[in-house]
């Protein structure tokens, strides 16, 4: 019955407009260009459809049994109860269980719903909107959560998986035990499941069964469902005067930067060698200091742009967008009909599945690009992206077609979609870091910003404001959001990989002088000293160029597998320990220096430390000992056996291991 009433009067109510409709109109509904706009009131299809499903939930689908109920999230109404007495529930309802911001917004939406019809039409439809609301935002995993709350739930949710006992059935089923961990895991928070890869059907269940995990997935969906409704509302914009995301979004990063920082600042860490540094003292000499971030990026992209025109490769700055239908506001502010209730997440996972399949076709046609792109959000929080590409010369026109055409293969004949959807420019050689610099700095630091503009958002800016005794920058808030959303901001096209270069920035004078020639030339390139710049172009000519695969480039890193308990499982983890030169022949690796460092006091508790990276813990693996004992060798015959630089450093003869396998032991 809902759907066939929507499909009567959806059409009449969504072209309403109210009174009182919120920042940025007037009392007649009109924007500040004197524009009519529709009310976005969040009865979109997705809407419709959430709305559907919760006048099932009470009578299983029955509408005429007087002994079901409509169940609106936390609210149940009975059937047999009048539209009239329905409305005035769910309305009460309302302040009850959902965020005081928002309950303005949804009553207004709810008056323009219930003044397009009739009088009995009109309670029904106002009624529906409260439905919709309370049976998407409410209840026990809804938006207004507190963090007391959260912790209740996750004890609760935790206890009832323990019950469960998610085991691997002794009979070989263990994919049903599997799909009831998964379907237990999704009814609680939403789809919100571990994102990193999951090693075992048993450290799976221990984490369903760990309140501390559950408190770490409530927060994130709590925190996005809250989001989700704000952008809905139209809470989200240059017109709300919340650029990016809300403030509570906002508020909520903060207070974690500054809770982490103060347990960084606590925290005091040794080494081996008696040396003492708190945890914040070493965070703020890697690229989580916002200012090395922004310096590492700015020189990898000086660098890109003059290796790609040494090679005589011509640039294109692009603008990529998403559809209409992710856009909570239209351009210049204001709601947005045509948006369907889709997350930034959303937009950006619509982003990379337009990328991915361009690539795929730029790889079949043989079209090499080398470059980088940049996430940022419009105003309402949508995502676009920036992107500054190399290729050749005669490509150019090829690449930018390609890239038109797959961005326009989704409602490409939506209006504005040919002018807004992508924007191609070409770049004037030696000019690629001015396009992207402010770019760089709206979404690390704010570095020589002064205010963020936004095109979609007309002439407004924003620039620095205060929350309370809170001064926040507008860079904060793009923090927040991507942190939120979980977006990469940052992406490399067709290099050489960036992991290579920190580690051989690891790599001490006396290693690097031992390795190759090449291995000498890279790690120059990547040091920086008073009268010269790291040189990330040099670093890409000794790696042997870009727009290659991973396997072909010249320096990989060394690694080494080792067992780690953590909270869950025991993992066999790969960690770095060299940078390895794959063209100088066999086993040519240059060792990384690397301390140990461990709680204060770890100095004077610590054992022993042996002479080389072999432990002396008795092993038997015949299979292994030749391959081991020819790698040390080698390493001996290139001088890389040097204990200060943390390689290997063996006394023993090597022959005396192939004949008595009892003195092998473990490699790394």
């Amino acid at each position: 019955m809902a759907l066939s009433w929507w499909a009567q009067h959806g059409a009449a109510i969504q072209a309403h407009t109210i009174q009182d409709a919120g920042p940025g109109l007037d009392n007649a509904g009109r924007d500040a260009w004197g524009r009519a706009v529709p009310v976005a009131w969040g009865v979109t299809e997705k809407n419709r459809e959430t709305i559907e499903h919760c006048k099932k939930q009470g009578g299983q689908g029955v509408r005429g049994d007087w002994g079901g109920a409509e169940q609106c999230g936390p609210v149940a109404v009975p059937y047999r109860v009048g539209s009239a007495e329905r409305f005035r529930r769910l309305r009460g309802a309302v302040a009850d269980y959902l965020p005081q911001t928002w309950a303005g917004k949804i009553h207004a939406i709810a008056k323009a719903a219930r003044g397009a019809c009739d009088k009995w039409e009109g309670d029904r439809a106002a009624g529906d909107v409260y439905a919709h609301w309370l049976g998407r935002y409410a209840g026990a995993d809804g938006a207004d959560l507190s963090e007391q709350a959260i912790r209740d739930r996750a004890e609760t949710i935790a206890a009832r998986a323990r019950a469960a006992r998610f085991v691997v059935d002794t009979n070989g089923r263990a994919w049903a035990s599997w799909a009831r961990l998964c379907a237990f895991v999704a009814s609680y928070g939403g789809a919100i499941v571990p994102t990193k890869k999951i090693y075992s059907l048993a450290s799976w269940a221990a984490r369903a069964e760990c309140a501390k995990w559950w408190r770490r997935v409530l927060r994130r969906w709590v925190a996005q469902q809250y989001e989700t409704g704000a952008i809905e509302l139209g809470a989200v914009g240059a017109n709300a005067g919340q650029w990016y995301c809300s403030d509570r979004a906002v508020k909520r990063r903060i207070y974690q930067v500054q809770s982490n920082e103060a347990m960084m600042r606590a925290a005091v860490i040794e080494s081996a060698s008696g040396q003492r540094m708190t945890l914040w003292d070493v965070a703020q000499t890697t690229v989580s200091n916002k200012a090395i971030r922004r310096g590492e990026l700015m020189t990898r992209i000086r660098g890109c742009e003059s290796w790609a025109d040494s090679h005589g490769l011509a640039g294109i700055f692009t603008t990529n967008t998403c559809p209409s239908r992710f856009h909570s506001q239209i351009k210049g502010g204001g709601q947005n009909p045509n948006y369907a209730g889709a997350t930034p997440a959303d937009g950006q996972r619509w982003l990379s599945t337009q990328w991915a399949r361009l690539r795929a076709k730029l790889h079949r046609d043989n079209l090499k690009i080398v470059g980088f792109r940049v996430a940022e959000p419009h105003h309402d929080g949508c995502p676009h992206w920036h992107m500054l590409i190399w290729c050749a010369p005669e490509n150019v026109e090829r690449v930018s077609e390609l890239m038109r055409a797959y961005w326009l293969a989704d409602s490409g004949d939506e209006l504005g979609a040919d002018q807004y959807r992508v924007n191609i420019k070409e770049m004037l050689p030696g000019a690629a870091a001015g396009y992207i610099a402010k770019y760089i700095g709206k979404n690390i630091d704010d570095a020589h910003i002064d205010k963020h503009g936004d095109e979609w958002a007309g002439a407004m800016t924003v620039g620095p404001d205060l929350l309370g005794d809170l001064e926040v920058k507008p860079s904060q808030r793009v923090e927040a959001w991507a942190s939120l959303w979980r977006i990469r901001q940052f992406q490399a096209i067709g290099q050489p990989a960036v992991t290579v270069w920190r580690e051989l920035r690891r790599v001490t004078d006396k290693a690097a002088a031992a390795g190759s020639d090449a291995m000498v030339r890279a790690w120059l390139a990547v040091h920086r000293s008073k009268d010269r710049r790291a040189d990330w172009a040099a670093y890409m000519v000794e790696q042997g160029g870009a727009m290659l695969p991973r396997r072909d480039y010249r320096f990989c890193v060394k690694r080494v597998e080792r067992e780690k308990a953590g909270r869950y499982e025991t993992v066999r983890e790969k960690w770095a320990c060299g940078v390895v030169d794959t063209r100088a022949g066999g086993f040519d690796m240059t060792p990384t220096k690397r301390e140990r460092w461990g709680a204060e006091g770890f100095a004077a508790t610590r054992r022993a430390t042996p002479w080389t990276r072999l432990n002396n813990c008795t092993r038997h693996n015949r299979a292994t000992v030749g391959q081991v004992v020819g790698e040390v060798a080698q390493m001996r015959a290139a001088g890389l056996l040097d204990s200060e630089n943390g390689a290997a450093l063996d006394h023993q003869d090597a022959n005396q291991w192939g004949e008595n396998p009892e003195l092998w032991t473990s490699w790394g």
